[in-house]
């Protein structure tokens, strides 16, 4: 493993774990449900049940410490159980019993949902550091996405990992309890499985589209966002036949090996979860397209909210970066993007056949994701950013070419200074709305 990515990583886990002690308990969205959730597979070993109905705005009437993430996927939830279970076990912290009143003042810019306490080790920073070292795990399968797709470029893993380590929604969104990180966990390692299924020997296909499927089942099981992934292994397949001229058994034994795989997902889901169709119909994302909201109106209140909390929107979404910063962020993502574009049309013509498909790929989840964030938010108002994560490895691969394209010989140089500006913009996120908002270390 290179130097540069344990420092990489090492730089991520100590920004994480700063928001993971600055950030009061339950300060980010959604996050008392998701930890009752996993609260209660802890104690009950079952996922919960569905909650009554909400009455009032969400922060009224305890509906804000409801299981209201009932019907999400059991996996994650799973997975924090057992960490609390085990911090349990070895007596790492006392269980937690309640959640703190709610601020009076809330809401409102800048303020926070529940009434400030003293920091105190809890279950949650215990659940909390599973999401961390998701994230963790997420940073090194976008390093190695790059490295797969391009060995011989010498900046290009370090520079992917880097932006996506590195961007403060991604820092703060995995220093809180939330299903979130595994689906962008799953669908890190799900893309560069497919990656490396297209640009594998014939021989070595096979074994590939098992691990690809295993990689997906694990991200199908987290979040019904990552859905994306089955028609992005249809289409690999699909280009494997036309550009490798693949017979069509083998073709379709290699999609029935990353189907199987691919449902085990569900299938586990299914073992804890015995109203899986339930559950899935009574996610927001079945509830289909809200008419009132296919107006241009819609749309152009969407944008602003989810533009910058891709960035940095804190707390209950209502702590936002600095508009300076965010001007900053948005151009090293467009720079790099028109780059990519450049990088393509100039050596576009000389990449190999793997190469060309990972890039197909990688283009089509970017854009599925894009796809199912706009569908999401004309079934319900969601206009968060984090939607878009579990292509973020895709992302920052095209902004890390783009920016390595511009900079020519000074690859190394470049790839410093941009992952030193994106560091220095996270630490000011710390100082100028963290901190300010929750005092330098809450509860």
């Amino acid at each position: 493993m290179s130097k540069s990515l344990l420092l990489i990583a090492a730089l991520y886990f100590g920004l994480t774990l700063s928001y993971l002690f600055a950030v009061p308990v339950g300060e980010a969205p959604d996050e008392p449900a998701h930890f009752l959730y996993a609260q209660q597979m802890a104690d009950t070993g079952a996922p919960p049940a569905k909650p009554p109905p909400q009455r009032d705005s969400f922060w009224k009437n305890g509906f804000v410490t409801s299981n209201y993430e009932w019907h999400q996927p059991p996996l994650y939830y799973a997975l924090s159980a057992v960490v609390l279970r085990v911090g349990r076990l070895l007596a790492l912290s006392p269980r937690y019993a309640a959640f703190p009143a709610i601020n009076p003042d809330f809401p409102g810019l800048q303020r926070p949902l529940f009434v400030p306490v003293p920091l105190v080790f809890s279950e949650v920073h215990l659940a909390r550091l599973l999401s961390t070292l998701l994230g963790l795990g997420s940073v090194y399968a976008t390093f190695a996405l790059a490295r797969r797709f391009l060995p011989g470029e010498r900046w290009l893993p370090e520079l992917a990992a880097g932006f996506v380590a590195f961007i403060p929604q991604f820092t703060f969104l995995h220093a809180y309890v939330t299903n979130d990180t595994l689906a962008i966990f799953g669908s890190a390692w799900g893309l560069l499985a497919l990656v490396a299924v297209a640009r594998a020997d014939p021989s070595q296909q096979r074994r590939g589209w098992l691990l690809a499927g295993c990689a997906v089942a694990l991200a199908l099981a987290a979040k019904m966002t990552t859905w994306f992934l089955i028609p992005l292994g249809l289409l690999l397949a699909a280009l494997h036949l036309l550009t490798r001229r693949r017979n069509l058994t083998d073709s379709l034994v290699d999609l029935l090996i990353f189907g199987a795989a691919s449902l085990c997902g569900l299938l586990l889901s299914r073992l804890l979860w015995p109203d899986l169709i339930q559950r899935l119909l009574s996610s927001p994302q079945s509830r289909g397209i809200n008419p009132d909201f296919v107006t241009l109106q819609h749309i152009r209140t969407i944008f602003p909210m989810a533009h910058t909390s891709f960035w940095g929107m804190f707390g209950w979404v209502n702590m936002p970066l600095a508009p300076q910063l965010l001007s900053l962020l948005d151009g090293v993502l467009l720079i790099g993007l028109v780059g990519a574009i450049f990088w393509l049309l100039r050596r576009g013509r000389g990449l190999l056949p793997g190469q060309r498909t990972a890039i197909a790929l990688l283009i089509s989840a970017s854009g599925a994701v894009l796809v199912a964030f706009w569908y999401f938010n004309l079934t319900i108002v969601q206009p968060q950013g984090r939607l878009l994560f579990p292509a973020l490895p895709a992302i920052g691969l095209g902004v890390a070419l783009g920016w390595l394209h511009w900079a020519g010989r000074y690859q190394g140089a470049a790839t410093f200074l941009i992952l030193a500006l994106l560091f220095a913009v996270n630490v000011t996120s710390l100082i100028t709305v963290i901190f300010p908002a929750f005092g330098l270390l809450a509860g």
